[in-house]
């Protein structure tokens, strides 16, 4: 799917490296605590990444019910292969002006569709290099 870096995990943390300012692609399986995969279906996911853990505000954020920018698209979770599965879309221009090699925190969410929210994983975003502007 993605031609990105690394997205390693690391015990409960996702750490994900990407080139500053390419777009990039992830399709991610949500999974319960015995490794099957969870049913997406009426649910909102979520990411976000900040400045600082201690910030409020998100310097980059992408939803399930957002089509511009960063998104997020779950699959059909009616085709047995596609349950728990969710794609993860990072545009290039979300990263662009950010530092390269500084450590973003990072996380999703997943909002059930009683409205309960339940966070999946997080870890640190991290950009490698600078592309040409």
């Amino acid at each position: 799917m993605s031609d990105f870096e690394s997205m390693n995990l690391v015990g409960e943390c996702v750490n994900i490296t990407i080139p500053q300012g390419s777009t990039e692609t992830f399709e991610l399986i949500y999974k319960d605590e015995n490794g099957n995969p969870i049913d997406l279906d009426g649910s909102l996911v979520k990411w976000m990444a900040k400045e600082d853990k201690s910030f409020d505000t998100y310097i980059i954020e992408a939803s399930s019910n957002e089509t511009t920018g960063s998104y997020i698209t779950i699959l059909d979770q009616a085709v047995a292969a596609n349950l728990g599965k969710f794609i993860l879309i990072i545009v290039g221009s979300d990263t662009q002006d950010l530092q390269f090699n500084k450590g973003f925190p990072h996380g999703f969410l997943r909002i059930d569709s009683n409205g309960e929210p339940d966070q999946l994983f997080g870890g640190t975003l991290k950009l490698s290099y600078t592309t040409p502007r």
